[in-house]
């Protein structure tokens, strides 16, 4: 049981599958063969040869087919084209093939596959895309012009012209994209820069017309194709196309917790290609099969009465000759309107057919008991299901029955069905019938005052999918607690055909007048009252320009809530271009997952001027509207051409993501209007695209590969462009089911892909470049992201999937900035690790919950520098960059270890070592080399060394003032140091008798020689005959600071040595003087010796009574010598110093 139930649970998954995302075209596939693919040749004049026309036709068409079996690796071909003639042409005047045949039909689709274009705009065939890859196409404009040439069997000629037509085709139907770039394209280059090497932008050399499966292919060139379809070649998106699948014959069903069906598998099996057959189609009247639910739960909110007012006004837009038959249901279905053809003389009797009330005791509502007798009566003498339109309005929560066999009904016929759901009740499973048709839902509650208005559109839009009028609300204004309202509008005037104004209150009864004036001042007071309306209708065409209405409630009125007026109007003729506004989405008739990142919501709005002239620079919005209380979100459409989500800036084709999901499961309404944005809108004259120049030195290369095509990359130029005349437009478009809620705390809406990354500059005689991209937003294209990731690498591998975040060298967060709103440019300077390799840069976006943004495309670069030498000062220096560990702009990922980096730290270490010797070696010659001076030096002066007398056993002790002789000794410090002495340290001794050190060089000019030659100490001779004369005193030299002492030995390995040698005492010893003052007096022959001397300029000649110490002197008598007048004699022997340098004296 349950088996089987999988197994029908299965076979309707696989249809659907199939089916989904049709967009409004009828084709069929079956088995790789496709059928019912339309040809709609547009208003234009018969042509004198139509056999020769029909015949070429059927060639292109033919070659078409033909090269989609080689395309598709023998797995499809098409075996049927339907040709929809306009309805002014003979064709029995034509003579088709023998391989076609006329037919008549009432199906007249809106959204034909291939459209013939009366005029010669175009060159040559153009896909009109939307959305994503594998997304299907709007349609395909064919030029009348492309059908010029001359026919000959096996001709080259239909084999290009074949090519073409099959290629945009693949690009249509598959979701495909150019292959290569277009030149001066910002996203789609037609050439670019591999690191140091310049490339053309293609997947491969002669696509024929796209990439071989077994074709060598160029994945990361930037071409339409790489970008959006993540580097796969379109023939391998289109041999894995849901066209190519069939059932699986062992589907696999896991029936443990979880249900998995896998019912697809690819189509392997190689099919015969057959000439396709041609059917020419010639219009009839249509056929609109209008379901009403008619059970209790449609009288809550003024339902019933909506629909009743809605269904009057689309009875009045109806052509004439179209067939018209109203069912309502319950639990049973009611046939009130058989078949009737509609009239101007009869619309109002058919509007009177609607039931007037809902049943108030039925609850069970059976829209399949409904749909089976809405197709009994499209049914034709033989039994056959013709095709036709069917509306079908409810809200009731029944479950729909036997879904899987009115959807092999609807797709055999075909027939379009349009639901229309009330949100609040109904069941979601009535969607799954919109296979070729549109769903809708009409949004109710505090968040929409006016579910009429919604519902009103609805029905035109219904209209335009259906019949192809070319219908448009061109105004709406609402009024709320006021008796007395007015305003204007503006007719255009391609626009200008039934025009009807209409005043919506709750009860027309309360209306006084309701008067229109036109733009020559003329009133039109017969307006028409009808439940809940008042509607005025003008004949024939009316006047362009400005018109006003007047409208007017009785003073006893109560006041209402709000009141609407709303223009309506129809283009004048075929060769009329209205501004024309569509409205639909990347949802088809599934649910939607609100967790499916991958799978997002996207909506478009199409704005044209006639049929294929875009409107650019619009300002267009979208209105969604929520499930239960939320209040509805209002969006900014754009045609910015950024890829995410708009694939194409100038095109006419708006688009935005939606994201802000309500906290119950639900449908969604939507609502698109438009304007000319305060003047700023503009229209090509002409659809002609001109390419520009791309800047910088590529434009002087030689192009040899093969030529970009004419569209579209990411901007589309036109020749010339003019204002677009004051407009406003306002449509809904399909409605869509979210099977899940979200709370207002979830956020699991990634930030949109950045598909610009770009460097911008490098700076110069530097390793840093300007990297620049648009911002994303923070929840896809809304809002901005919290912060940014860029990553590098040598290769671009590293760079895709996981390997980003695994290999990825990322770039120091202090170098990203903080991310802007979407649409704005950003742009930061980074550090290339090393010169002279290719550096590939990538980024990805973080919004604050952590979602992260698909990876961006992906930029080179690289910096020449010729080869220098290296420098190596602790750090390592390459070409003018420290480099430290890790560059100051990077973060070592800690994961991969590159094969570059492990030569660099080798280098580092290598070099560093031998640095570190040079530099041990070099001091080392410079301390040899100085010593070796200095010795020398002093080997070849003439030194004097005197003999420091003191006793070798003396010790301190406490000195008696007036029994202390001067000795030799004393006498000895006085006289002044030698010129050549290395000792440079001078002492002075201040007023308070404390020692202080001046570090002043000694030389005959230095004053404090002065000082120290007059009495032996360091003060002034003046100061020290005044202090004798007044005092009777003699000052005494200072004693040596041992702290000093030590840092003069440490300072002067000279001194060091002298002193090392000294006898009579311990090593390094030094001559220690009194601070103590003596009281003798003075020796003032003595004194005035020195004076004379001082004076007479003697000073700095050896005196006879010094005893001179050569260097290489062994021995001394010093018995001899007497030392001078005044000192004393008592003090013993001590041996000089045998040490080549002379002995100093230690002030």
């Amino acid at each position: 049981m349950c088996k089987s139930a999988c197994l029908k649970y299965l076979s309707l998954l696989l249809l659907l599958f199939i089916l989904e995302k049709s967009n409004g075209s009828i084709v069929r596939v079956e088995k790789g063969v496709y059928s019912r693919i339309t040809v709609e040749i547009g208003h234009q004049s018969q042509p004198t040869d139509c056999p020769q026309f029909f015949a070429r036709l059927e060639s292109l068409l033919n070659e078409t087919s033909y090269g989609l079996y080689r395309l598709s690796q023998s797995k499809g071909y098409i075996g049927d084209f339907q040709i929809i003639l306009p309805p002014t042409w003979d064709v029995t005047q034509c003579q088709p093939s023998r391989f076609s045949r006329i037919v008549a039909s009432s199906q007249r689709s809106s959204s034909p596959d291939f459209f013939i274009s009366p005029t010669n705009d175009l060159e040559e065939p153009r896909a009109e895309q939307f959305g994503s890859c594998g997304s299907m196409g709007y349609r395909i404009h064919v030029p009348k012009s492309f059908f010029d040439f001359a026919l000959f069997q096996d001709s080259w000629e239909l084999r290009d012209r074949g090519q073409t037509l099959l290629r945009e085709w693949a690009k249509y139907r598959y979701g495909v994209f150019p292959e290569n770039g277009f030149k001066g394209d910002p996203l789609y280059p037609h050439m670019y820069a591999d690191g140091n090497e310049m490339k053309f932008s293609s997947g491969c050399s002669n696509a024929q017309p796209f990439c071989s499966l077994n074709q060598t292919y160029d994945k990361y060139a930037p071409t339409k194709q790489n970008l959006l379809c993540e580097g796969q070649r379109s023939s391998q998106i289109i041999n894995h196309h849901k066209d190519f699948i069939k059932r699986s014959p062992n589907p696999v069903l896991l029936l443990n917790n979880e249900t998995e069906i896998l019912p697809v598998m690819i189509n392997e099996d190689i099919i015969t290609p057959k000439d396709p057959t041609f059917s020419y189609v010639v219009g009839k009247s249509s056929t609109f099969s209008i379901l009403l639910d008619r059970t209790s739960i449609m009288g809550i909110n003024n339902r019933w009465t909506n629909i009743k007012r809605a269904f009057y006004r689309f009875i009045q837009y109806i052509p004439v000759g179209t067939q018209l038959n109203i069912i309502s249901f319950g639990s049973e279905s009611v046939i009130d309107l058989p078949a009737t053809i509609v009239t101007d003389s009869n619309r109002e009797g058919l509007h009177g057919r609607i039931p007037r009330k809902v049943l108030e005791e039925e609850e069970y509502a059976c829209a399949s008991c409904a749909l089976n007798v809405s197709f009994n009566s499209l049914r034709n003498y033989l039994g056959e299901t013709e095709p036709g339109n069917v509306i079908l309005v409810t809200g009731s929560p029944s479950k729909p029955n036997e879904v899987e066999d009115l959807l092999q009904v609807i797709e055999d016929a075909p027939v379009r069905v349009f639901p229309i759901i009330y949100p609040g009740t109904a069941h979601p499973d009535v969607l799954a019938f919109s296979v070729f048709g549109k769903q809708y839902s009409i949004p109710e509650g505090s968040s929409n005052p006016d579910p009429l208005s919604i519902l009103s559109e609805t029905l035109m839009d219904i209209l335009k999918e259906a019949e192809g009028i070319q219908i448009q609300k061109v105004h709406e204004t609402k009024h709320s607690r006021e008796l007395e309202v007015s305003g204007t509008f503006t007719m255009e005037e391609d626009i200008l055909h039934k025009m009807s104004v209409t005043l919506s209150i709750d009860d027309e009864e309360r209306v006084e007048f309701f008067e229109i004036i036109n733009p020559s001042g003329k009133k039109h007071l017969f307006s028409k009252f009808e439940d809940g309306m008042v509607v005025f209708n003008h004949p024939g065409l009316a006047e362009s320009g400005i018109w006003t209405y007047h409208a007017k409630l009785y003073p006893e009125t109560n006041v209402m809530n709000h009141m609407s007026v709303d223009v309506v109007s129809q283009s004048n003729n075929a060769e009329s271009e209205p501004f024309i506004l569509e409205a639909f989405s990347s949802v088809g008739h599934m649910e939607v997952d609100a967790y499916n990142t991958s799978n997002p919501v996207i909506l478009y709005a199409r704005l044209t001027k006639g049929l294929m002239k875009p409107v650019i620079k619009a300002f267009v919005t979208a209105k969604i509207y929520r499930p239960g209380d939320a209040e509805p979100i209002q969006l900014l459409m754009r045609d910015n051409g950024l890829g995410y989500p708009d694939i194409s800036k100038n095109d006419g084709i708006y688009s935005v993501y939606f994201s802000e999901f309500a906290s119950i499961p639900g449908y969604y309404s939507v609502q698109v209007s438009a304007s000319h944005n305060e003047g700023l809108a503009r229209t090509p004259k002409s659809i002609k695209i001109t390419e520009t120049v791309p800047e910088g030195p590529f434009n002087t290369l030689e192009i040899k590969s093969q030529e970009s095509e004419s569209c579209c990359g990411s901007i589309i130029n036109y020749e010339e462009t003019i204002p677009a005349n004051p407009f406003h437009r306002q449509t809904v478009g399909n409605g869509f089911y979210v099977k899940q809620g979200l709370s207002d705390n979830s956020d699991v809406s990634p930030p949109s892909r950045v598909l610009d990354l770009k460097v911008e500059e490098y700076i110069e005689d530097s390793l840093y470049m300007k990297l620049k991209w648009t911002a994303p937003g923070g929840d896809y294209d809304k809002g901005k992201a919290s912060k940014y990731e860029i990553r590098c690498y040598t290769s671009r591998e590293a760079l895709e999937g996981d390997s980003f975040s695994d290999k990825g060298i990322l770039v120091h967060a202090s170098f990203t900035p903080d991310p802007l709103s979407y649409g704005h440019e950003q742009s930061c300077k980074v550090g290339i690790p090393w010169p002279n390799e290719k550096f590939y840069y990538a980024l990805v976006a973080f919004d604050e919950s952590g979602n992260s943004s698909p990876i961006s495309n992906v930029a080179s670069a690289y910096i020449y520098e010729a080869p220098t030498t290296t420098t190596l000062q602790g750090d390592y220096e390459l070409s003018g960059a420290s480099v430290e560990g890790n560059l100051p702009f990077m973060e070592s990922t800690g994961r991969d270890v590159y094969e570059r980096s492990k030569q660099v730290r080798v280098y580092v270490i290598t070099g560093t070592v031998v640095g570190l010797l040079i530099l041990i070696i070099a001091i080392i010659g410079i301390i040899l080399l100085r010593t070796r001076t200095k010795r020398a030096q002093y080997d070849g002066e003439e030194k004097d060394t005197y003999k420091t007398y003191e006793p070798a056993d003396s010790k301190p002790g406490p000195i008696n003032e007036t029994t202390k002789t001067p000795n030799l000794n004393d006498w000895l410090d006085s006289l002044p140091r030698s010129t050549g002495s290395p000792d440079t340290t001078a002492h002075d001794l201040s007023v308070d008798g404390t020692l202080v050190k001046r570090n002043h060089t000694l030389s005959k000019t230095n004053p404090y020689r002065h000082k120290v030659l007059t009495n032996g100490s360091f003060l002034n001779l003046k100061e020290s005959c005044d202090d004798a004369s007044n005092s009777s005193s003699r000052p005494t030299t200072s004693t040596t600071d041992p702290d000093s002492t030590s840092e003069h030995s440490e300072s002067s390995p000279h001194r060091r040595a002298s002193h090392s040698h000294s006898t009579g005492g311990a090593p390094n010893s030094i001559l220690k003087r009194s601070n103590t003052v003596v009281n003798t007096p003075i020796d003032t022959d003595t004194a005035r010796a020195i004076i004379d001397t001082y004076t007479t300029g003697h000073l700095f000649n050896r005196s006879p009574n010094y005893f001179s110490f050569r260097e290489n002197s062994t021995s001394m008598d010093h018995g001899n010598l007497d030392p001078p007048p005044g000192f004393s004699t008592d003090y013993p022997t001590r041996q000089m110093s045998h040490k080549k340098k002379r002995t100093e004296s230690v002030v």
